[in-house]
């Protein structure tokens, strides 16, 4: 384990299925919410979870930041279906085209609900 903020705190590997987000909106009823199953060994990216309630303010997620240093810009960002939706070979293959094929390459980013 590596040390993260001083000597008592251990850094411990993620583990998966791992939820990488779940906003709530304003309503506090409202949300949307992403879970990322990769493989524990090679830490590849097996699927993307989302649930995404129809009456919920934010629409996206974005992953990372754009040139304006906002998330609203991030040119890694998908609106996933209302309802529940597990990835496709195709947003597996769209993530791996922008350099995003690991956990750890998908947590290096900020990762945000958006409008």
């Amino acid at each position: 384990m590596t040390p993260i903020d001083g000597p008592d705190k251990l850094a411990t590997p993620l583990s998966s299925p791992y939820i990488a987000g779940d906003w709530m909106d304003y309503t506090a009823s409202n949300r949307i919410k992403l879970v990322i199953t990769f493989d524990d060994v090679t830490r590849a990216l097996i699927a993307l979870d989302t649930h995404r309630d129809e009456a919920c303010m934010y629409h996206s997620i974005a992953v990372g930041i754009g040139p304006d240093g906002t998330p609203d810009t991030s040119p890694i960002r998908w609106t996933p279906p209302v309802g529940d939706y597990t990835s496709t070979a195709q947003d597996l293959a769209w993530l791996a085209s922008v350099g995003v094929t690991t956990i750890e390459e998908f947590n290096n980013h900020q990762i945000t609900a958006v409008v």
